[in-house]
């Protein structure tokens, strides 16, 4: 049991490592073994309290609580710059809207 413990502690460094340097691509795959470790962890036959001592000697809710943190600031980021891309999509048509028209380069000076 403390084998997957360890496992998932590993997995879970590896994908805020990931997160860290944006490398979104390799989230998924990460998620996956999270989720097979933790199925196989639910399918042992071991008590709360010696899940609760691993949990506790292994710091893996510490560790969640910051994935959770991590993952909420890279969201905000990339909130951020999506909206920075839609305005700077909607001033290029803007713009773009302005140039086209036949009106805009024939006035007199």
């Amino acid at each position: 049991m403390r084998d997957a413990f360890e496992k998932f502690k590993f997995y879970t460094l590896d994908f805020m490592e990931r997160l860290k340097n944006d490398d979104y691509d390799a989230l998924g795959n990460l998620v996956a073994k999270r989720q097979e470790i933790l199925n196989s962890i639910e399918k042992m036959h071991y008590s709360a309290e010696e899940c609760h001592a691993l949990e506790k000697d292994l710091k893996i809710l510490d560790l969640e609580k910051k994935l959770s943190e991590l993952t909420l600031e890279k969201k905000r980021d990339l909130i951020e710059k999506m909206e920075s891309v839609e305005k700077t999509i909607a001033s290029n048509n803007s713009y773009n809207s302005m140039v086209h028209n036949p009106l805009f380069f024939s006035g007199k000076i």
